[in-house]
């Protein structure tokens, strides 16, 4: 019987205290050994014995050596060294295999020797035994006392272990080792199966599980995925319902309610004459409301308050929300409640975005602004504890502080993480700290070296913060959490909490009620005044408090900057296509008499401009009939401005008229519900007056009156719902849908993403660290997580969910590094860490995908790998009609295919829809700004590049490699049945049909076992990006226009002549090939001419007399010989062919 020996020997500038070494399902260790940072080793050079049932397959098993330092109440994990089976030698060597890690040497020696059958029992009451004949450590006494502990976590990995060890067994050859290194942050990479000992530690949590796939030959390993197996819950549905991260709302029926976030406003106006300004705000659906309470003399006002809205009692489709100074209303904005989006819990909180204050008209106005979030959702809704219900505000508002209502969400995707949470909420009577009387309040809540600080407030004895701050467990530094009012820096008093005595809060249990505490000093004594309001408990990212609780880590930076670093959601506006269509004008009056006009129309749209081409006919009275299209978003609050003007001469135009219309006045296409779009009626056409420029210039808000006698356009305006504005590429646009709500479809299924962590991040500062936060799209639906600080391995843990509408469709994940923490860096932009796309239609339904996915990024200075991104994805269906129905309809709705957009427009269009949506949530709190957006829209996709270019010629060279296979004998066993299979539907040509749709089958059954298990990721080796050549890369990142050298644009310039020539080259070959073939018979070569129609004949006569089934066969045998049956000259017809004459001769 074989066996293999590890006999460890030392291990040099490290910390740790034990060595696990695990093969083949067995796992011994090492004594644990004091700490010595100078040198370890272990007594007699400890030796570890393992069974080796087959040493044939040796090569094809690794060895995992794990170095641990035991703590009292877990093991940390040091570091991990993988080695592959081939490189352990069948003796034993005469030196030690000494291999380094990143944070120390450890000295190994592995051989395979022959032994008789050590059972891993035996192993272990071995080392037991000569473990026990000396004294135990204080260290292992107290461990004897955490069995109970051990026990209880056994038993909560123990399906986990179980579905370990059976993938363990169908494990596929692997033929590459790895080497995996941690930093300090990093955690193990495989769960420990806990085994009851009293002379180690507790088995600390471990990071996720890896299971490595067998590289391409052709491929580098570390730019390709990595599958893990991280404890989730959704893998682990067998364990007690009461051990869940977060449970969901199953045994109560789902209500919808409708929320309204009023969170501040800014420069309001004033309405009285004195200069007083008291406001509040009014949020009125139907007959219920809801009123935030008044402030005195504030026109920039904060209240955040949250009211919702039962759907059940809904009674308006419009949601009016009023900002009035007592009894005057200052201004309103509307919402239609069939365009409030749906938000669906573990998604983050929606984000509030500024809206324009309007008046009773509908009108803007100057001043004013306030920031809201409208959305639907249900009980599971984080802000429902807390909500204010509209209509119970006619009962006093202090009752409404204990709540029934319970929130939950369902996080099975994520790993559970706690925090513990720090709920500030105000504190009375606090004694005078300065003998002028003033006191300027603040809190400060410190536990460890982590601290969080609300802002001060001036001369308030009674103060109300509403802050709420969480402090991770893993960071835990101390047990103490000390809650600290201050007076500038005078200490006013505290409240000590013990972590130990801090009560556990799971929901959907209601929130915790905030208790008032007495002050204390820094000796412990009560003092005579002052108390404060608080609470504090220990949950996981499923808590109602986590979207908005403020990270305790983050108060290093501005308190200013601190919102650019919390998780968000946002939501692209509903975009639509405005259609223009120019006919004519009529008594136009051109500056000078003594010519004839020539007008053009120029119209403006925000940012967007167009203009007609010159009329066909130069005259007063004139005619364009020309539709120009532009992007409109709602709510329509936007002005077109249309203007009539006469070139005169070159950049010389003078303006004839103009006109100003409302987008909001603009018919829509389609008014009716159920109606076709491309069957609606298009709106008629109207005659508008055109103002003179004159008219124009009056002072604003003046009447102006009707002229007598004015200039006329005659125009066709509509809003067209019809189709879906690109706001992406088709080839991974993540939404399908049409503009109008009436036209879109039900959806097919849901699509959950887990953002688990990142690891290996490269430093993007100069301090050696990153800020790093990840955004994901699809749809319409934006999410943002937070942001975390000075981490190159950071672990967000965060969920969110979108419906889906068709299963052809991409969602994108991009990583970037937050440049607006600090003051200092305020201006810069956010930079880009790397981007995730993932094909839906590529995922199996109900099936959990985690990988690590290479974030990649091309460079001017080449490729270049910033990490990996963890991601949990699960892609369910819940309509599988509908689905299967998906792949037989176009993938744009059907105005794209009846009245297609000009493909000249297409580009110009998709631009401006992402100006549209970068402006809008780049409005939002925090803002997702443009350098965003534009990396996740891929706005340059469009853009000349060589790199693409070849990247493209390989793909279609790819996709006719299989036939020139076939016909070179690349694989003779498959070009003589490609034989076979030719030579049988020749002679029985009635089979040709079947045949080739039961090779389909077959060939798709076959490929069935071989199916890849992997979701797509970006491909270096396709995109050609390994082998860029730098002035290539410094070419596709160049601005547009260049900014480059006069003398590299030249040589760029030269180079693209260059490759234009080529593809001139070509297009005359291939019209020059088919001038050759009309040539053929029309007796421009005589000879020629009367020699194909000789061969013409006697073929003719040939194929009369001969079975059609000996010529396919002479033919087929013919294209499939056999390469030394081929010549390198060319055939006889080809050279006829190429004698043949062109008009390429006739060409200057």
């Amino acid at each position: 019987m074989a066996i293999l020996v590890a006999e460890v020997l030392d291990g040099k500038g490290s910390s740790c205290q034990f060595v696990e070494v695990e093969f083949d399902q067995q796992r011994q260790r090492t004594q644990t050994k004091p700490k010595d940072l100078n040198n370890h080793q272990w007594q007699s050079n400890q030796t570890l014995v393992f069974n080796l049932t087959d040493p044939s397959q040796l090569p094809n098993k690794t060895i995992d050596v794990a170095v641990y330092n035991a703590e009292e109440h877990h093991k940390n994990f040091l570091g991990r060294v993988r080695i592959s089976g081939s490189s352990v030698p069948l003796f034993e060597p005469q030196a030690a295999v000494q291999v380094s890690n990143i944070i120390g040497d450890i000295a190994l020696k592995l051989y395979v020797a022959e032994g008789e059958n050590q059972s891993e029992t035996q192993n272990s009451n071995k080392f037991e035994n000569g473990f026990k004949n000396r004294e135990p450590s204080l260290f292992e006494e107290i461990n004897v006392k955490k069995v109970g502990e051990c026990k209880a976590y056994e038993d909560e990995y123990k399906a986990y272990e179980d579905e370990k060890q059976e993938s363990k067994k169908e494990e596929k050859k692997v033929t590459t080792s790895y080497s995996v290194g941690t930093g300090p942050e990093e955690r193990a990479a495989d769960p420990e199966k806990i085994r009851l000992r009293t002379d180690f530690a507790r088995v600390g949590r471990a990071g996720p599980g890896l299971v490595f796939q067998t590289p391409d030959p052709g491929r580098r390993p570390e730019l390709g995925l990595t599958e893990t197996r991280p404890p989730l819950a959704a893998r682990m549905e067998h364990r007690d319902h009461d051990k869940r991260a977060a449970s969901a709302y199953d045994l109560i029926e789902q209500m919808n309610y409708i929320y309204v976030n009023v969170v501040e406003a800014r420069d309001l106006p004033l309405m009285d004459i004195t200069g007083s300004f008291d406001p509040h705000v009014e949020v009125k659906l139907g007959n219920y409301e809801g009123i935030t309470k008044h402030l005195e003399e504030s026109q920039n006002s904060v209240w955040h308050k949250v009211f919702k809205f039962s759907k059940e009692n809904l009674q308006s489709n419009i949601i009016e929300v009023t900002v009035k100074d007592k009894n005057d209303i200052v201004g309103r904005v509307l919402f239609d409640v069939t365009e409030v989006p749906i938000r669906v819990p573990p998604d983050g909180s929606l984000a509030p975005q500024w809206y324009k204050l309007e008046n009773e008209k509908g009108e803007k106005l100057n001043r004013g602004e306030i920031m809201l979030a409208v959305w639907i959702g249900t009980q599971a809704d984080e802000a429902f504890p807390e909500v204010w219900d509209a209509w119970h505000l006619d009962a006093r508002r202090n009752s409404l502080l204990d709540r029934a209502q319970r929130a939950a969400s369902t996080y099975d995707l994520i790993e559970q993480m706690n925090y513990i949470y720090v709920n500030l909420v105000e504190a009375r009577d606090l004694p005078v700290m300065d003998i002028t009387g003033s006191l300027d309040p603040h809190v400060e809540v410190k536990l460890g070296n982590y601290g969080g600080v609300t802002k001060h407030l001036e001369e308030s004895q009674n103060s109300v913060w509403h802050k709420v701050f969480k402090f991770s467990k893993e960071n835990l530094q101390s047990n103490i959490i000390e809650v600290t009012v201050k007076d500038k820096n005078d200490i006013v008093g505290r409240v000590l909490f013990d972590v130990t005595e801090v009560p556990i809060r799971v929901p959907p249990d209601g929130s915790l009620a905030p208790q008032w505490y007495k002050l204390e000093n820094e000796k412990g004594e009560k003092i005579n005044k002052g108390e404060i309001m608080l609470a504090v408990w220990i949950g996981t990212q499923a808590d109602e408090a986590f979207p908005e609780a403020w990270d305790a880590w983050h108060l290093d930076a501005r308190r200013n900057s601190l919102l650019n670093t919390r998780s968000k959601v946002y939501f692209s506006p509903k975009l639509y296509y405005l259609r223009v269509h120019v006919i004519a004008a009529q008594d136009l009056v051109p500056g000078d008499k003594s010519r004839m006009p020539d007008p053009v129309v120029k119209v403006h749209l925000g940012q967007q401009r167009r203009v007609t081409r010159p009329s066909r006919v130069r005259h007063v009275n004139t005619e364009w009939d020309e539709e120009l299209m532009f992007v409109a978003s709602k709510p329509f609050d936007e002005f077109m401005v249309i203007s009539v003007e006469d070139r005169i001469g070159p950049g010389k135009d003078e303006v004839l008229g103009s006109l100003i219309v409302p987008v909001r006045d603009i018919p829509h296409r389609m008014d009716t519900i159920g109606q076709g779009m491309d069957t609606a009626k298009i709106p008629e056409a109207r005659w508008f007056n055109l103002l003179k420029p004159s008219a124009g210039e009056e002072l604003e808000g003046e009447k102006k009156k009707e002229a007598k006698f004015s200039s006329k356009i005659y125009l066709r305006l509509w809003l067209d719902g019809g189709y879906h504005v690109l706001d992406e590429s088709t080839h991974f646009s993540s939404d399908l849908q049409p503009s109008s709500k009436h036209l879109r479809k039900a959806s097919i299924g849901i699509l959950k993403l887990g953002i688990l962590s990142a690891r290996n991040l490269l430093p993007m500062k100069s301090g050696g660290m990153t800020d790093a936060y990840c955004v994901a799209k699809y749809g319409d639906k934006w999410v943002r997580t937070r942001t975390l600080l000075n981490t190159l391995h950071p672990r967000w843990n965060e969920q969110y969910t979108w419906e889906v509408h068709d299963p052809c469709t991409v969602i994108t994940i991009g990583v970037f590094d937050n440049w607006h923490i600090d003051g200092g860096r305020g201006d810069g932009l956010d930079k880009r860490i790397g981007k995730v796309r993932v094909r839906l239609s590529t995922l199996e339904t109900d099936r959990i995908y985690t990988h690590f996915y290479p974030l990649l990024v091309l460079t001017p200075l080449g490729l270049k790998k910033h990490g990996e991104l963890h991601l949990a994805l699960r892609f369910t269906c819940t309509a599988w009609v509908n689905m299967v129905a998906q792949y037989s309809k176009p993938l744009l709705p059907k105005m794209h295919y009846v009245q297609p957009i000009p493909i000249k427009n297409i580009d110009w269009l998709r631009h401006q829809a992402m100006q549209i949506v970068a402006a809008r949530l780049a409005r939002a709190e925090p803002p997702l700004r443009r350098e965003i957006i534009e990396y996740m829209l891929d706005v340059d996709s469009h853009m000349w590049s060589r790199r693409r270019c070849r990247a493209a010629f390989h793909r279609i060279k790819s996709l006719l490699s299989g036939l020139n296979d076939v016909c070179m004998w690349r694989n003779p066993i498959t070009t003589c049945l490609v034989h076979v299979v030719f030579l049988i539907l020749v002679r029985y040509p009635e089979l040709i049909l079947p045949t080739i749709f039961f090779y389909l089958f077959l060939i798709g059954l076959w490929n069935y076992q071989f199916r890849p298990r992997t979701p797509l990721h970006m491909d270096a080796r396709m995109s050609q990006a390994e082998n860029a050549q730098p002035d290539e890369l410094d070419e596709e990142f160049d601005y547009f226009p260049t900014c480059r050298h006069l003398d590299m644009v030249r040589m760029r310039y030269d180079r693209l002549r260059s490759v234009s020539g080529r593809i001139q080259t070509v297009a005359g070959d291939l019209a020059t090939q088919g001038e050759r073939a009309l040539a053929i018979l029309n007796w421009r070569d005589p000879r020629a001419t009367a020699i194909i129609i000789i061969i013409s004949l006697s073929l003719a006569l040939f194929l009369y007399v001969t079975p059609f089934q000996v010529v396919a066969v002479l033919i087929g045998l013919y294209l499939l010989r056999h390469p030394r049956f081929r010549s390198k000259m060319a055939s006889v017809p080809v050279n006829f062919f190429k004698r043949l004459p062109a008009k390429s001769d006739m060409l200057l």
